[in-house]
């Protein structure tokens, strides 16, 4: 699910719930985990807290997440940009 938002921070539950091949109480419930654990908002849809930091854990340690986290590594450049 973080993968997943890290690619498309707009991602509605159903988006996620298609895209991970779950139910959306299984989003919901994942959700609330994430929430609970300072990760996740869940003020206006999903947003991650921290969303950087996120970013460069599952980059550095993608083989620890699996295959999703793998090909999101792979292609994390085109998620990173400079604002200045």
């Amino acid at each position: 699910m973080i993968v997943e938002l890290l690619r498309d921070p707009s991602a509605t539950a159903k988006e996620l719930a298609d895209r991970l091949d779950v139910s959306n109480p299984t989003i919901s419930k994942h959700a609330t985990q994430l929430e609970e654990a300072g990760l996740l908002t869940r003020e206006s849809g999903y947003g991650l807290c921290q969303p950087e930091t996120l970013l460069m854990l599952v980059v550095r340690y993608a083989e620890s997440f699996g295959e999703n986290a793998i090909e999101f590594a792979a292609e994390a450049d085109e998620h990173v940009a400079y604002d200045g």
